[in-house]
């Protein structure tokens, strides 16, 4: 009784495919979605992997939860919510990990990126409310995983697809998530970025969806142009 509109585009199964047989490509709507190509061999590992087919069984609630916030005041401000990301991501870069968020490359385009410096952190500050490109992503924390910890930071569907994709959870693997409403599409906000330039004639530099300029509680999207 599954329908494609229940693909999260996790890319799990992309990941899993051993001859590469899928592909995530955009649907009418914008949104990456599994297609498979001529290469399939039948072998249904997708469809062992994919979350959607095999949801969780819920567990026990946890026994206690945290409000966290980071006491750097500036880098607090850089961030949408608290800045607990930075958090963790400093403790581990400092044990020689890696971590990988979402940031927005050149075109304003949401892809999951790697970083292995604090200066590197910063792209991945601040909530994208847009589908980021997950494309070579799990392979990519599964090699970091074979030599050091790695900390990986999306959405409650990437975070439980990349579980999926790995068979398990590895020791030196931490997950940050977040509370999700759903991710829009990446061809609206590609429709948005666009026209944001030509109403300037001016190419797009960097966006901030929840900018804390006039505060916590009344925050501002914000572009700048360059």
């Amino acid at each position: 009784n599954l329908h494609i509109e229940h693909c999260t585009g996790c890319t799990a199964c992309a990941s899993v495919c051993p001859v590469n047989a899928i592909a995530m490509e955009p649907d009418h709507e914008g949104f990456l979605r599994p297609v498979i190509g001529e290469r399939c061999i039948l072998c249904h590992r997708c469809e062992q992997t994919c979350p959607i087919l095999h949801p969780p069984v819920p567990g026990p609630a946890p026994a206690a939860a945290h409000a966290v916030w980071n006491r750097d005041e500036a880098e607090r401000t850089a961030s949408s919510s608290g800045g607990f990301f930075s958090l963790l991501a400093r403790h581990v870069l400092e044990q020689g990990g890696a971590v990988f968020g979402a940031a927005l490359d050149e075109d304003m385009t949401a892809r999951h990126v790697c970083a292995r410096t604090v200066d590197e952190l910063a792209p991945m500050r601040g909530s994208k409310y847009v589908q980021s490109d997950l494309e070579g992503v799990f392979r990519e924390v599964r090699r970091w995983l074979d030599q050091r910890p790695v900390l990986f930071s999306g959405t409650p569907c990437q975070v439980d697809g990349l579980y999926r994709y790995l068979g398990g959870r590895p020791e030196n693997l931490t997950t940050c998530d977040l509370v999700c409403h759903g991710v829009p599409s990446p061809g609206v906000w590609e429709d948005m970025a666009r026209s944001l330039e030509a109403r300037r004639q001016q190419p797009l530099q960097a966006v901030r969806f929840r900018n804390k300029v006039a505060g916590w509680k009344d925050s501002h999207f914000t572009a700048v142009y360059g």
